[in-house]
């Protein structure tokens, strides 16, 4: 995966309806906790590569998750930015499920 290419094309993506309600839903519990709209774009665009390696999977777990993480982390060469994407899609998985505590799980600090 050549990241820049598909970082730049990101928002032409399509996504199902299950994964774009999780992504508007993970947008506004960023909102609500006081995010910027950079934050909220990069954190955003940071799942969306995430999903585009869950493209098509109909049985949600946390292995399936967690194997599409790890593929895709090292698409980021720079420490700082695996952490981060680690980070976010950490938060993430609670949307994905559908948990609806999810928003419990955004933006802390432990």
């Amino acid at each position: 995966m050549d990241l820049k290419t598909v970082w730049a094309n990101l928002k032409n993506e399509k996504f199902s309806h299950a994964d774009t309600l999780a992504l508007e839903a993970y947008a506004a519990a960023l909102t609500q906790k006081g995010a910027d709209k950079a934050l909220i774009e990069t954190r955003t665009k940071l799942v969306k590569l995430l999903l585009l390696r869950l493209k098509g999977v109909t049985n949600k777990n946390a292995k399936i998750y967690r194997k599409a993480a790890y593929a895709t982390a090292p698409v980021f060469e720079i420490k700082e930015a695996r952490y981060l994407f680690l980070v976010v899609v950490r938060e993430f998985y609670y949307f994905w499920i559908g948990d609806p505590n999810a928003a419990n799980y955004v933006l802390n600090k432990t």
